[in-house]
């Protein structure tokens, strides 16, 4: 894995400035599947590329398994998950696992911000993975298995953020998932300092966003910064990083988008005409009631943001633009 980014790293391929996110292969186009065909996610390849590093990976091609090759299933028994070919029924397990194994021992989780895997992929499905109960003909599958290597890649990197391919087609999982790479992105860069000021400010400026998410999780990161001088710098961002990502994946509703919106327009009221703060508390109305989209109190906000009075703790505030406006197509926020 190191390799695979060193040699991408000396070849000018990956921007330093940018979060890096392995994708499965056949997702960016790749002809790697097992008919020698690719799975090419549109999104992935002609929106998100503009914005971050994509590094292409398959354990099936990569542990040997050939292109073209037989199709494998997975099968549940006493020893576990077993992947086996569809038509020689050979036991292909050892090979992934041990290609896995490689995989994330050499995997140094502080260089990716992210991982798209294969939806129903035996290998790199994420969530509803059919599974044979045996290898009888005529077995019928259920849907709630975890490909091999998905699962060994989560249970190995419990806080890095990831997704299906499937699930960029939900704006509300888009926007999600990009919320969590930049912001893991943002977040390995002040590791990188040491500095526990930096984490402050980082704290400080994605105050609203993680508010938005989750208000609890949001004062337990301020609990665990009001103690950090107890703590080595490993073991604090390590338990900052866990609160951070398990609040980004609290699926968001609009009321807590609501309460964020309303601190955030807190910091303008004083600096705006009576219109002005009657059109701003319309619309977060309007938005709590599910009659217009995020984008529209979050952009009057951004307006106001950029008055001169406005205070600086709000410009500063990540939640105005929490990725890049031209990684997301549609409409941003919760419908």
């Amino acid at each position: 894995m190191q390799t695979r980014f060193k040699e991408a790293r000396k070849a000018g391929s990956l921007n330093p400035d940018l979060p890096t996110i392995m994708v499965s292969a056949c997702v960016l186009g790749h002809e790697v599947r097992f008919d020698g065909g690719h799975k090419k996610q549109n999104y992935v390849v002609n929106r998100l590329s503009q914005v971050v590093n994509l590094v292409p990976f398959c354990p099936e091609a990569e542990s040997g398994l050939g292109i073209p090759r037989e199709s494998i299933r997975l099968v549940g028994g006493p020893e576990g998950l077993q992947a086996i070919g569809n038509r020689s029924e050979i036991d292909h397990t050892p090979a992934l696992q041990r290609w896995s194994e490689a995989f994330i021992q050499s995997t140094d989780p502080n260089t990716i911000n992210g991982v798209i895997l294969k939806k129903g992929s035996p290998s790199c499905g994420l969530k509803r993975v059919r599974i044979y109960p045996s290898t009888a003909q005529g077995a019928i599958p259920k849907r709630d298995a975890s490909g091999l290597f998905a699962q060994a890649f989560t249970e190995a990197f419990p806080f890095m953020p990831v997704s299906e391919e499937g699930w960029l087609n939900d704006t509300n999982l888009r926007e999600s998932f990009l919320i969590q790479i930049f912001t893991d992105f943002r977040f390995k860069k002040v590791c990188e300092t040491r500095s526990v000021h930096a984490l402050l400010e980082f704290h400080a400026k994605h105050k609203f966003l993680l508010m938005a998410f989750s208000p609890a999780g949001q004062k337990k990161m301020g609990r665990i910064l009001g103690a950090a001088k107890e703590q080595s710098w490993d073991s604090l961002t390590k338990a900052y990083q866990q609160e951070m990502i398990a609040a980004l994946r609290v699926p968001p509703n609009r009321k807590r988008y609501s309460n964020a919106l309303q601190h955030m327009a807190g910091y303008v009221k004083d600096i705006i005409s009576n219109a002005g703060r009657q059109e701003l508390a319309k619309a977060i109305l309007l938005y709590a009631d599910r009659r217009v989209s995020l984008d529209v109190p979050l952009s009057l906000i951004r307006h106001h943001s950029l008055n001169p009075r406005a205070p600086d703790y709000l410009k500063k505030q990540v939640y105005l633009s929490p990725y890049p406006i031209n990684a997301f197509t549609e409409p941003a926020g919760v419908r």
